[in-house]
């Protein structure tokens, strides 16, 4: 029965451990290796609340024993119990300095603390006393990834692959750290190999979809981000990044789909919401897109790509001094964004309203971002706007030479030739915007410019 409570494993072990505490055969106060014996059976079984309390039967007879110490600390940790472990690892490390795991154990309920530079010490002395453990390498780098030093992270993840190569954990964390620094490619190259080595693994291919929407790869990121949702259907975040892989390949219908069951399952998602809002703006459908854009902004008031999604759709509805209200409250989030920039520029001079501030705008978004075609446009609708009509057709060329396809550009030339009593170069240009845009004169009448 002793053998079979030492050697057994699982359920036989807990079975033959439970006799022998239950046989009075032995006094109460010489039991206490049966009940570290099954509280390792229990673990092993992942029965951690048995295993603590069987743990703490044992250290009631034996109190300073640094390895029951080390296996109670590591049940409450499974317990999401990390100050429990802390306290146990400290009285383990008081017993036996030297002991490895205590150290490891202590470092990730630090972690889970988010107490990332005592996480880091443990971690630390833990390869003082074995150096080269490359779990331990790994559990720091996941330690440094947690705590967004992702450059640290990747220095970590390098040295433990290189001891174990096919490390499906350590090649999936290095993929993450290189994709939060934008470096979506050798991301990409992880999640690949990740995938050779665990090909059911649904969170490579998830990870490996938002990487492609980075790379304005959409359609591997739908095939990627399909995978992961035949695994996990109520993932509501993941239902949005493949909406929005659709969006940008004009599958609307598809991404509505998608956006209707993330909100379906998280119906608060206001990422979701803004989403379906900016779809329902390409559908036309303005009143449901500026219902889902005000409940977004509603839960998150700050958000610029939502405030921006509305402004663009006020521009769309004609409601102009809407539009650059959200835009000015995108520059004070995001003071030295040209985008944020341009966009206020071009509604104040949509708008008609603060010229010599839009020109401000469009002056300084070119600053921080000199080849913007549509910066360029926007200052040339300013200036036609301002009656300096032959910097509005210098600057409309300049966003041509950038994008010859410029609708906008193309035709507020035409208009600013026109003043100037270039009749046919005035309907050279505005015939060549209406075949790229047959919309763009009504576009712009919508402004009060016209022929």
């Amino acid at each position: 029965m002793i053998d079979q409570c030492v050697h057994q494993q699982g359920k036989p072990g807990v079975d033959a451990c439970t006799l022998i505490i239950q046989s009075g055969l032995f006094p109460s106060n010489q039991l206490d290796w049966a009940y570290f014996d099954r509280g390792l059976h229990f673990s092993g079984l992942s029965d951690y609340g048995s295993a603590a309390s069987d743990f703490t039967e044992g250290l009631k007879i034996t109190p300073h024993d640094s390895i029951a110490l080390y296996c109670r600390g590591y049940a409450l940790y499974r317990l999401e119990n990390p100050t429990g472990a802390i306290s146990d690892a400290n009285a383990a490390i008081a017993i036996d300095p030297k002991n490895v795991q205590s150290f490891v154990l202590r470092g990730k309920a630090f972690r889970k603390l988010g107490l990332y530079d005592q996480a880091l010490k443990d971690f630390d002395q833990a390869l003082i006393l074995h150096d080269g453990d490359e779990e331990v390498i790994e559990e720091r780098g996941v330690t440094q990834y947690e705590k967004k030093d992702y450059h640290a992270a990747i220095t970590d993840f390098d040295l433990a692959l290189k001891a174990m190569p096919d490390d499906v954990a350590a090649l999936e964390f290095r993929g993450n750290a290189y994709r939060r620094l934008g470096d979506d490619k050798h991301a990409i190259q992880d999640y690949d190999e990740t995938i050779k080595l665990a090909p059911d693994y649904a969170f490579a291919y998830g990870n490996r979809g938002i990487a492609h929407i980075n790379l304005k790869e959409y359609q591997a990121a739908v095939d990627d981000l399909t995978r992961y949702l035949t695994a996990y259907p109520q993932s509501s975040p993941m239902l949005v990044d493949r909406a929005m892989a659709y969006k940008r390949l004009g599958k609307l219908d598809a991404a509505l789909r998608d956006l209707n069951d993330a909100l379906n399952i998280a119906p608060h998602d206001s990422i979701a919401l803004a989403e379906r809002g900016a779809v329902l703006t390409k559908m036309s459908r303005y009143s449901e897109a500026l219902n889902d854009l005000d409940v977004s902004l509603q839960l998150k008031s700050d958000d610029p790509f939502t405030l921006q999604a509305r402004a663009l759709l006020h521009l769309q509805m004609g409601q102009f001094d809407s539009a650059l209200k959200d835009f000015d409250s995108i520059v004070r989030l995001k003071p030295l964004d040209p985008v944020a920039l341009n966009n206020r520029c071009w509604a104040r001079a949509v708008e008609n309203v603060d010229l010599q501030l839009a020109l401000a705008d469009c002056d300084k978004s070119l600053t921080l971002r000199p080849q913007s075609s549509y910066t360029l446009g926007s200052r040339g609708f300013t200036n036609f706007r301002l009656g300096k009509f032959q910097d509005a057709i210098t600057d409309s060329s300049s966003a041509l030479s950038l994008d010859p396809k410029s609708a906008t550009a193309l035709y507020v030339r035409g208009l600013a030739k026109k003043k100037l009593g270039d009749e046919a170069g005035a309907a050279m240009d505005i015939k060549a915007g209406l075949s790229i845009d047959p919309t763009i004169e009504k576009q712009f009448a919508q402004y009060g410019v016209s022929e």
